[in-house]
């Protein structure tokens, strides 16, 4: 669903969060724009559970040129063209380590529309939550240098995670995640 011209990262979240299914239970996992997301949509409905990779889950998280950018309101400069270079946002500072990971993410942001991508960059920069839901796991790794770990408060540590942990470190995710969904089971 794409969101719309001008749409705020809390309201393209109701109206994503619009089109699930609430006659069932549900879960939500989102990765670093998508956690903010999930957050802001686990506000409004309430799923099982939620799980953050990479992410944060109140923009007091975000690291402080995150909000120092968002202020001065820096995005009203970006261009498109500007966001389609693919060194605009490198694929090291997005967790890429090997030649793999970083192929798969200039992949990624080459494809990217550029007109999401900057409505992305100023969603994140805009963005002004302020409370972590409750039934809420953030995972987060100790090298992610998009959103550093020294800012976030994650439930759950992996040690040398990065952005793209999700990839690089599978794995240890979904290992971690199962554990947590295991606690939730009825009776337990």
């Amino acid at each position: 669903m794409p969101p719309l011209e001008k749409e705020s990262l809390a309201d393209y979240a109701v109206r994503l969060g619009n089109s699930i299914d609430r006659t069932q239970p549900f879960y939500l996992i989102g990765l670093s724009l998508g956690g903010m997301i999930a957050t802001e949509i686990t506000r409004k409905l309430n799923p099982l559970h939620t799980f953050l990779i990479s992410s944060a889950p109140t923009y007091l998280q975000l690291p402080w040129y995150f909000r120092l950018a968002g202020n001065l309101r820096l995005q009203n400069i970006l261009t498109t063209g500007l966001i389609k270079q693919s060194k605009f946002l490198p694929a090291g500072l997005l967790g890429g380590k090997t030649s793999e990971e970083k192929t798969l993410l200039k992949t990624l942001i080459r494809e990217t529309d550029p007109r999401f991508m900057k409505w992305a960059i100023t969603a994140i920069l805009e963005w002004r939550n302020m409370e972590k839901p409750m039934n809420l796991t953030q995972l987060h790794g100790t090298a992610d240098r998009t959103i550093p770990i020294r800012y976030t408060s994650p439930d759950v540590i992996i040690k040398g995670g990065g952005h793209f942990m999700v990839y690089a470190n599978a794995a240890k995710v979904t290992e971690l995640i199962n554990e947590i969904l295991k606690q939730d089971e009825p009776g337990k």
